[in-house]
């Protein structure tokens, strides 16, 4: 080092630390949190629950229209074909990871994503590109989902499997006419 120069010191962030680890220190963790015996087993619970979620009512995703939804700390890309069908899929493009959910069109039974223009099918192939060139192989992450009843519902489950029960359908005759109402506040930012 230098002469008149100061040795750097170790930072710590939130927890995290930078430089040498010394494995005798004990671990860091949130402050007033013991970390546990290295022979104790760990049980790991998912964050959240593995069932179907309530993610939109039937008529915010239009034909035409895509959708972007919160589900679970992930986003959820819905959108609505020319003809009608409803599709849920995961938010990347598979070319080079553009968000569908930002920019993306649907044109005719295709969803467009908004950088180079790939055009994706309604089960996720790649169908065309911006180029005109060959599409490639790839194809978008689909996401199971119901409509039920003026309602759009899409699985999660944390290990990805499919669902293991469905949505029952409520008899019309227990049940009163279904209304929602959208405010929009005007607040100061």
């Amino acid at each position: 080092m230098a002469p008149g120069r100061r040795q750097p010191r170790k930072v710590r962030h939130a927890g995290l630390r930078t430089g040498p680890v010394d494995p005798a220190e004990p671990p860091h963790g949130p402050p007033g949190v013991a970390a546990a015996p290295a022979s104790s087993p760990q049980v790991s619970l998912p964050p959240y629950p593995d069932c179907w979620f309530l993610v939109a009512a039937s008529d915010e995703v239009r034909p035409g229209k895509v959708v972007n939804r919160r589900l679970a700390d992930e986003d959820v890309v819905l959108y609505r074909t020319a003809s009608g069908r409803l599709r849920a899929v995961r938010p990347y493009c598979p070319h080079l990871g553009a968000h569908l959910g930002y920019g993306g069109t649907v044109r005719g039974e295709n969803l467009v994503c908004p950088f180079h223009h790939f055009q994706f099918d309604p089960q996720g192939a790649c169908v065309r590109t911006g180029y005109g060139t060959a599409p490639p192989r790839a194809r978008l992450g689909r996401r199971e989902h119901r409509e039920i009843d003026g309602l759009v519902f899409v699985w999660r489950h944390a290990r990805g499997l499919p669902p293991s029960w469905e949505v029952e359908v409520p008899p019309v005759a227990d049940f009163p006419t279904s209304h929602r109402r959208v405010r929009t506040l005007a607040v100061h930012p």
